[in-house]
């Protein structure tokens, strides 16, 4: 130990101007390792000593970067995998076949004479109403004011119920058509559907003027 004290003693000197030349030579390193170096150069006790530190010193410095690498490896793992599946490599070979529209089912001749019966019990009873309008027309007007239970009251009733009575037809033509709209609707029958929508639509012009007529000269 005497020998180490005093040879260190004597290496002070050396190993300070070697440590300063290895960091003149090597201004890459920290000077932790020119330390380090400089050291190995002096064997003694103390320098071994100092090694030791060191060493110790890099270890601890450069483990957490080794460990925190090898997470780094070990958690890539925990993740899929970027390659193609086997279901993204098939290749589909089966040829396209054109979608061919659904034919449309003729319209029953049932439904058409049905429909022809409706509109022509519709036109009797739109051309009835319009007839007994103007016979009526004069005989509703004067009851207009009259006492109720009165001759022109009671004569005017009776022409406005005939009126309500002779339009009957054509308020149930309409209500038939409505009805088999929904039906063929509901069936699926676009083409029947659309046939009905159209008589519909003109039977309904009809009634709509009539109770038109009807709230003008309501008694």
């Amino acid at each position: 130990m005497p020998r180490c004290q005093c040879h260190h003693a004597g290496k002070t000197a050396q190993i300070a101007a070697s440590h300063a030349s290895v960091n003149a030579k090597c201004g890459c390193f920290p000077s932790l390792i020119a330390e380090y170096i400089a050291l190995a150069c002096a064997p003694c006790a103390y320098a071994i000593e100092r090694i030791m530190v060191y060493a110790k010193r890099l270890f601890v410095t450069f483990l957490p970067a080794l460990w925190l690498g090898g997470c780094a490896a070990n958690d890539m793992s925990a993740f899929p995998s970027l390659a193609h599946r086997p279901i993204e490599q098939r290749v589909n070979v089966a040829a396209s076949q054109p979608v061919t529209p659904p034919v449309p089912e003729p319209i029953s001749a049932t439904l058409t004479q049905a429909l022809r019966a409706l509109a022509r019990d519709a036109d009797a009873g739109d051309a009835a109403f319009r007839g007994a309008l103007e016979s009526n027309r004069a005989t509703i007007v004067a009851g207009r004011g009259a006492s109720e239970g009165s001759e022109l009251w009671a004569a005017s009733q009776v022409a406005y119920s005939r009126l309500v009575a002779v339009r009957g037809p054509s308020v149930f033509a309409l209500a038939e058509l409505d009805r088999l709209a929904v039906s063929e609707a509901e069936a699926g029958h676009e083409d029947a559907a659309i046939l009905i929508a159209a008589e519909q639509a003109r039977v309904a012009v009809a009634v709509a003027a009539q109770q038109q007529a009807m709230l003008e000269i309501l008694p």
